[in-house]
């Protein structure tokens, strides 16, 4: 397994980024869910397969 503490270490962030750290792994680790707007104002969404993710655009 990774070092997570070497991972943490080397992440580059935005500032005031909020980092919640847990002492050890829990039900929430392991998943990576996304959110991006490109240049056009336009939204994608990405939902991580291995934990059955989706990413659903809805409009009105």
């Amino acid at each position: 397994m990774e070092d997570r503490e070497n991972l943490l270490e080397n992440l580059v962030l935005p500032a005031n980024t909020q980092v919640s750290r847990w002492q050890e792994q829990n039900m929430f680790f392991g998943g990576v869910h996304g959110v991006a707007v490109n240049d056009r104002r336009e939204l994608t969404a990405t939902g991580d397969p291995r934990r059955d993710g989706v990413g659903l655009l809805i409009s009105n």
